[in-house]
C-alpha cells in the first residue's frame, strides 16, 4: 500500500507527519484528513477555542503535494434559529 503523510499546517508553523500511514489510495488519505482535522478541532472547542485557519497537507511518499484539506471543509457550520441558544458555563480559571 502507498504510504501518506499527513503535515498539520497551523497560521505559525507546519507539523510535519514524519511516519506517514499507509492507505490504499488518496481518496482513503483525504477521507483520514478529514477526520484528523475533526479530531484536532473537538480538542479545541474542549478547550474552549476553534481556529479555522488550518489544515491537513496531504503527500504522497515521494514528498508530492496530492491535497490539502482546510479544516473550514472538514465541517459544515450551521446557524439554526430554532436550535438552544448557548448554556454558559462558570469557569473559574477565566479572567
Amino acid at each position: 500500500m502507498p504510504c501518506f503523510h499527513l503535515n498539520l499546517r497551523t497560521p505559525t508553523e507546519l507539523i510535519e507527519d514524519e511516519e506517514g500511514a499507509e492507505f490504499p489510495d488518496s481518496s482513503s488519505a483525504i477521507v483520514e484528513a478529514i477526520r484528523g482535522a475533526r479530531c484536532l478541532m473537538k480538542g479545541e472547542v474542549g478547550r474552549g477555542t476553534l481556529c479555522l485557519d488550518q489544515s491537513i497537507e496531504i503527500h504522497d511518499g515521494d514528498g508530492q503535494h496530492v491535497r490539502t484539506v482546510p479544516f473550514t471543509e472538514a465541517l459544515k457550520v450551521v446557524h439554526d434559529t430554532d436550535a438552544p441558544r448557548a448554556i454558559v458555563v462558570s469557569d473559574a480559571n477565566r479572567s
